[in-house]
């Protein structure tokens, strides 16, 4: 029997896997599960959730502190729908992934070096889109890479607001990026293409020749005082669209505007962060405004965390391929606190092109928040270079009308639903409305105890 057998023919189990936490293999699967509530006490505690192969509620269940037959710990799992019997994390990679025993043990030993043992055929490579819990870029860059890197960021402010940065401020106020908010974000601008020496940036990797920065505007990347990448938006009009934000060698993943995520408040996750910018200055503090840095980035733990802490996340990218597929990744790892809000306003495919129509930002974001049951007003702080007064997302409360024949619910006086949400009427399109027979939404013009009636004869 191979050792990458999940058991032998007696039962026993062969491979050492007690350095192997069964929750985090869970969540590093492809299906994207991101959390696992305590459901009991019973073999060191008990956490369940939806199936990352069937779905469900609280069929799938993990036994992180399980033992073996030997009394080493070797955590379990089983799905009560599609895998009742108990398996390890061997097991759950093949069942869940489809890969052989071979290749399920190669993953373990990716995300668990001390792992010993190699496959001698692991069989073939099947591609899949999987998170490793710490790759090399899930940290920030080492201290010789952001001293560099502060002292280019230094130069390149310096500059933008010289007369060699013309060309930078004139290329932001065009996209209405104002003064303000190009001081508040440090941006910087490099006037020509420049290539230093790795050793400057502590990089030891032969292959890299020189670090190449081009000439554009730089975004500084940076997280509770550290830098983690310098980005540039190149603003040539020769050069291509897919590469018109290049990276400076040596950068971590980073993400734009990290420091203005807060606990149990809202987000918007944009790609690019010029429009992270844009809505941060239209919105102020309503949201926090922060962009991944393209549609494949920022897809670290650090980030899915800060972002999982957030009461709610507008995903905010693009409506092209490499937009929806960040959609449906993050949509995954976040799950309901997730939801979709595309970009409003003719011919606009993202927040830049509206706040340069002219959009009403405010309203655009406040229409898709979530507002917790009890609140009644939110107001928003001034964003660089604008004053908002008050949001729209003051809950209105509506006159008094004649009780119906059928009891109407404690929200009912609100344009929201009993989550917060927005909804109108299925009639009149009217804002201020409530549910009514059937989870058909009415507003009080529409619904009257004869309609209900009529409904339900």
């Amino acid at each position: 029997m191979s050792l990458f057998s999940v058991r032998e023919s007696e039962g026993r189990d062969v491979a050492d896997l007690s350095i192997v936490d069964i929750e985090q293999v869970t969540y590093s699967l492809q299906s994207g599960i991101t959390r696992l509530k305590r459901s009991a006490s019973t073999r060191g505690g008990n956490k369940c959730g939806p199936c990352p192969k069937c779905g469900g509620n609280d069929r799938f269940y993990v036994l992180p502190e399980a033992t073996d037959s030997s009394g080493n710990r070797r955590g379990k799992w089983a799905c009560r729908n599609c895998h009742p019997r108990e398996g390890d994390a061997i097991e759950l990679l093949v069942h869940v992934e489809g890969i052989t025993t071979g290749q399920a043990f190669a993953r373990l030993k990716e995300m668990y070096p001390e792992l010993q043992g190699g496959a001698a055929n692991p069989g073939p490579t099947k591609k899949v889109d999987r998170v490793r819990p710490f790759p090399e870029n899930a940290t920030a860059p080492p201290e010789q890479w952001q001293e560099r890197a502060a002292q280019v960021m230094a130069a390149a402010t310096k500059r933008l607001w010289g007369e060699e940065g013309r060309p930078g401020r004139e290329y932001l106020l065009s996209r209405g990026i104002t003064e303000e908010t190009m001081r508040v974000a440090q941006l910087g601008y490099i006037p020509q293409d420049v290539r230093d020496f790795p050793e400057e940036w502590g990089i030891a990797d032969k292959s890299i020749e020189s670090v190449f920065i081009p000439r554009g505007i730089l975004f500084p990347y940076i997280y509770k005082g550290d830098i983690w990448k310098l980005q540039i938006r190149r603003i040539d009009p020769e050069v291509q669209k897919g590469k018109r934000y290049p990276v400076v060698n040596g950068s971590a993943n980073g993400l734009y505007r990290a420091d203005a995520l807060k606990v149990d408040h809202p987000a918007l996750l944009f790609e690019g962060p010029i429009n992270a910018l844009s809505a941060a200055q239209a919105i102020g503090d309503l949201a926090a405004c922060v962009a991944t840095g393209g549609a494949t980035q920022a897809r670290i733990d650090q980030w899915k965390m800060r972002l999982a802490l957030t009461s709610q996340v507008l995903l905010c990218f693009d409506g092209d391929e490499a937009g929806q597929e960040a959609v449906t990744y993050w949509h995954k790892r976040l799950g309901e606190l997730a939801a979709y809000l595309s970009a409003s306003g003719e011919a606009c495919k993202d927040a830049n092109d509206m706040l340069r129509a002219g959009v009403d930002l405010v309203s655009w974001v406040t229409a898709r928040l979530v507002v917790p049951n009890g609140t009644n007003d939110t107001k928003s702080g001034p964003g660089p270079g604008n004053q908002i007064q008050e949001s729209s997302l003051a809950m209105p409360i509506l006159p008094t009308v004649a009780p119906s024949k059928r009891p109407r619910p404690a929200w009912a006086y609100s344009n929201r639903n009993d989550r917060g949400l927005l909804i109108t009427c299925s009639q009149c399109l009217n804002d201020a409305v409530w549910w009514g027979a059937g989870c058909t939404p009415f507003c009080d013009k529409c619904w009257s105890g004869d309609r209900h009636e009529r409904e339900v004869h």
